[in-house]
Parts: structure tokens; C-alpha cells; sequence
């Protein structure tokens, strides 16, 4: 068996170690930067955020955005062009851009912004991007622990039990944008929402719980072990909300989770079990989740998505629930760090009882 020191250590062991990293680049960039200086909102004429996460990095940032918007008025994005369907249609964004290459990027927003915010990734390649570009002040984030950082005008300290909702909007705050109340936010059409309609009434649902059991994990592989929770187990959980709750259950996912599904479906002993696997857009998906009763996901951004969309979730495997829950009221909300089926069952009880 190949040896790695990297498992000697857990995520929270790691994750330690990198907050005194941050910490010493904060300080040291706070002391002999000589790019720090205060952000002059009166010279701010259109701003930029760089973020080419995925479906929950680009969610968080959704407050972020609309503070930003209210403040400045023109907000573009610069983003992943899989990813989309997570942002357009925001009201807040006046143009999305897809990052395709350095120099592409680079013809495209070269003298247009003056104010960046890098929220991810906070790498060297994109500080050298906005340099490049002419950007008077870049606002980093407290998730890089990097020399390039003393090319940023502010940056964030980090508070490791902060969750990244607030940590983003620690970024704008440094440009005095704010927003009270924070809401991620996720925007569908009234197409998606027909779409949706019509499917339910073609399957006679109208009330329904939804389950995404996401993709296999490995619980033996650091990286893929928060997908791991047992086909069964799932099955169980599913025949458990049927049946005590009279709820029909909703299976969702894309391609990736086509033999998932198909195998905790082969599991079930109730009826009223859909699968709506690959049947739906990323928008549609979020339709379909605003309609649900109760989520119950594993780690995903389908956690993400059901919270903007304010329904209830439930949260199997979440390793850093300060950083990544949910983002609504505490009775919204369960997470779980590798539950039994009876845990999950008493969070199902919290939710729907």
C-alpha cells in the first residue's frame, strides 16, 4: 500500500496548519506591501469579481454580487462557462465573462475595471491577469497564502469559523459595499418553472420530498470520501420518508449519477419513487428543488442550490458545517458528518415532523 504522509493528518488537522500560513502572509503583506492601500469608491466605475468555482463557490458569492451591484451599479462576472446556468438571469450581473485562456481574458478586460474582487482562485495567474490588465485595486481573500498577495490593494484576514457567505462579503465590505440580511440567490425562468410543473402532474406529484445521492465516494479516499454514503442506506432513507410521511420521492442528478440512481431504485420497496435523473437543466433542477418539501443530499452544490431556493435540507457528510452549511435559519437546516441511517431519520423527523 503506497505510503502518504498527507493521511496522516485530518481535514481539520490540514486546514489548521493553513490558517497560520494565511496568517503569516497577512501579516507580512499588511506590513511591507507596497500595492495595500484604502479603496477610493469615488474612482470605481465598473467592477469585476473573478470566480470560476462551482455550483456552492459561486452561490456564496451571490450576496456579495447584489452589494457590490448596489454600490456600483456594473458588476461583470469572470467565470467558468459550465457553470452558467448558476448566475444568469441575476438581475445584479451585467455581463458574464467565460475564462478561456490568459490572453483571451486579458483582451477583455484590459482597461475596463478598476476595482477587482479574486475571490477564487486567489492564484498568482489571476493577481498577474488584473495587474496586467490595469486594474487599480485588487481585493484578495483570506484563502491564499501567497507571496503574490503584496500585489493586492486589501485582503481579508481569516476567521476560520466564518462562514463563506460572510467571508465574501468581507471582500466587498473592503470596497464599503454591504447588504443587510444576505440571501444567496439562484434565478430561473417561468419556461423552467412550466417545465417542472408539467413533469410533476405527468407523474401525479404534487407534494414530494427530493434525495440526491451525488456520486460514489470512497470512505478510504481523503478525496472522495464525503461522496461516500451506502446505495442502501439511501434506499432506506427513501422508503422511510415514503412511507411515514405518505411523501413520493424524488431522485435527482446527471449523468454521473445515472448507476447510482438506477441501483438505490433497484433498492426501494416503495411505489412512490421517481427518478428524474438527467430529466432536468441546472435551472429546472433549482425549480424542481423550490418545489420539494425537504432535501436530502450528500456534500453537493444540490445543497446550495436548495437553500437559495429556500427549502429545506439535509446535509450528509459536511466535514466544515461553519464554512459550507446551508445558508438558512437554523431550523432550516441539518448537517451531518457520516451519519447512521437513524440520525439521518431523527433530522428527517426535525424537518418534516
Amino acid at each position: 500500500m503506497a505510503f502518504s504522509i498527507k493521511n496522516l493528518f485530518s481535514s481539520h488537522q490540514k486546514e489548521a496548519v493553513k490558517n497560520i500560513l494565511r496568517d503569516f502572509v497577512y501579516f507580512s503583506w499588511k506590513i511591507f506591501s507596497p500595492y495595500k492601500r484604502d479603496v477610493n469608491s469615488n474612482e470605481i466605475k465598473r467592477v469585476l469579481i473573478i470566480n470560476t468555482g462551482v455550483i456552492g463557490d459561486l452561490l456564496v458569492t451571490t450576496p456579495m454580487i447584489k452589494a457590490l451591484a448596489e454600490k456600483y451599479q456594473k458588476v461583470d462576472i469572470l467565470m467558468r462557462k459550465d457553470m452558467a446556468e448558476i448566475l444568469s438571469g441575476n438581475p445584479s450581473i451585467s455581463k458574464l465573462i467565460f475564462y478561456t485562456n490568459f490572453d483571451d481574458v486579458l483582451g477583455q478586460i484590459k482597461g475596463k475595471y478598476q476595482l477587482v474582487v479574486i475571490f477564487n482562485p486567489p492564484t498568482c495567474e489571476m493577481k498577474k491577469l488584473c495587474r496586467q490588465a490595469g486594474v487599480k485595486y485588487m481585493i484578495g481573500n483570506s484563502f491564499s497564502y501567497s507571496l503574490s498577495d503584496f500585489l493586492l490593494a486589501a485582503r481579508t484576514r481569516e476567521n476560520s469559523n466564518e462562514h463563506f457567505v460572510q467571508k465574501a462579503l468581507d471582500q466587498s465590505r473592503l470596497a464599503f459595499a454591504d447588504i443587510k440580511n444576505p440571501k444567496t440567490e439562484f434565478y430561473f425562468s417561468k419556461k423552467d418553472e412550466a417545465y417542472i410543473e408539467h413533469m410533476l402532474k405527468a407523474n401525479k406529484i404534487k407534494d414530494f420530498a427530493a434525495v440526491h445521492a451525488g456520486k460514489r465516494g470512497n470512505i478510504k479516499d481523503p478525496n472522495t470520501k464525503r461522496f461516500f454514503w451506502p446505495s442502501e442506506d439511501f434506499a432506506a432513507i427513501i422508503d422511510y420518508i415514503a412511507q411515514k410521511y405518505n411523501l413520493p420521492v424524488v431522485l435527482t442528478g446527471s449523468s454521473m449519477e445515472r448507476e447510482r440512481n438506477e441501483e438505490i431504485m433497484s433498492m426501494v420497496k416503495s411505489k412512490n419513487v421517481f427518478n428524474f435523473c438527467e430529466k432536468t437543466s441546472l435551472k429546472q433542477w433549482a425549480c424542481l428543488l423550490k418545489k420539494a418539501r425537504l432535501l436530502v443530499s450528500l456534500n453537493t452544490g444540490a445543497t446550495h442550490i436548495a437553500a437559495a431556493v429556500n427549502t429545506k435540507t439535509i446535509v450528509i457528510n459536511e466535514e466544515f458545517p461553519e464554512l459550507w452549511h446551508p445558508w438558512l435559519p437554523e431550523s432550516g437546516y441539518r448537517t451531518l458528518p457520516y451519519p447512521s441511517i437513524e440520525q439521518v431519520k431523527d433530522a428527517v423527523d426535525s424537518l418534516l415532523g
